[in-house]
């Protein structure tokens, strides 16, 4: 009950006078000392650090009496603060993540694989997406997780090669097929790069497929592409030296 009541904030002795409260009230210092086992010399203070937290009341007159808080507002103030607490905690977990995940590198090997983190990154996106893909390549799909995503549809290199990047901070590039494999990176200057690749166009929804985006030169993705494809087979060699 003990480690019950710590959530309340009390620790084992305010725990056991403020228990006393609840069975038996207005009581003084002395009466809840002999209640609750809590030893006389500490019962006084104890019973002070209980009004302060709110857990008890002071009331007038003499001899000094007191009386107990109500127990749901106990319960609900101790609900705010880990409700605060744990929405901290989150933000701060997320805030190291996303510093952990800048730079990061990852190879895909396999159709699966690679199909089931196109479908996450695709599906996943709230604000922007960037599908650029060879003149074989099919997907599933191209719904995005919001309808409130920009969508940018544009070619890119041979066949089955893709590139998708989700939310301008996740970038994938690689080939579908027999010998499907990509890489997945978070690194800023190639996901900046794609960006530069596929300017903003319209307002934020959906975009129609288009087989190449009107708003990007074919010259510009071909010369993107290179550029791309050269540092994803740079990221995996160095991969496979470890």
């Amino acid at each position: 009950m003990h480690e019950s009541m710590a959530l309340l904030g009390l620790n084992e002795y305010e725990a056991r006078v403020y228990r006393a409260l609840l069975a038996e009230s207005p009581a003084t210092a002395y009466r809840l000392g002999r209640l609750s086992g809590v030893p006389l010399s500490r019962v006084y203070d104890v019973a002070a650090r209980l009004v302060e937290k709110g857990a008890a009341i002071l009331l007038p007159g003499q001899p000094s009496r007191y009386a107990p808080a109500d127990p749901e507002a106990l319960v609900s103030a101790a609900r705010r603060r880990t409700e605060r607490a744990l929405s901290a905690l989150a933000r701060e977990l997320a805030a190291l993540r996303h510093a952990g995940g800048r730079g990061s590198t990852e190879v895909l090997r396999g159709e699966d694989a690679v199909r089931e983190r196109v479908d996450t990154l695709i599906s996943s996106a709230r604000r922007e997406l960037i599908v650029a893909a060879g003149p074989a390549t099919v997907l599933r799909s191209l719904t995005p997780g919001s309808r409130a995503v920009t969508v940018r549809v544009g070619r890119f290199g041979a066949d089955h090669e893709l590139l998708v990047l989700a939310d301008g901070h996740t970038l994938l590039a690689g080939i579908l097929g027999p010998d499907a494999e990509a890489v997945v990176t978070c690194q800023p200057a190639l996901c900046r790069l794609v960006q530069a690749h596929f300017p903003p166009s319209g307002q934020p929804g959906t975009a129609p497929v288009h087989p190449a985006s009107s708003a990007t030169r074919p010259s510009d993705i071909r010369a993107g592409a290179d550029w791309i494809g050269w540092e994803a087979e740079k990221q995996r060699r160095l991969l496979r030296m470890h």
